[in-house]
């Protein structure tokens, strides 16, 4: 799992904790998650939740410091079929 700035942040965060989180306006962190940039909403306790972690693979996707690799993915499904 990525290193947190913050280790105090809880697992899942309301939009506009979210939006503060990646020092967005709430229109922009809503923009962007509508775009793609930024995952969507789970729902949890009946409202809904972004994953901090689903967050920060999205900004190291968008900075390249993580790369969706397909054969690094299929090499794990691989080692546990094993």
């Amino acid at each position: 799992m990525g290193k947190r700035t913050a280790p105090y942040w809880p697992l899942t965060l309301r939009r506009d904790l979210a939006a503060v989180a990646l020092d967005m306006t709430l229109p922009q962190f809503e923009r962007a998650v509508a775009s793609g940039e930024l995952p969507q909403p789970i729902m949890l306790g009946g409202e809904e939740r972004w994953s901090v972690k689903a967050i920060e693979t999205a900004i190291g996707k968008l900075t390249g410091e993580e790369v969706d690799d397909w054969r690094t993915k299929q090499r794990e499904v691989n080692r546990h079929a094993a």
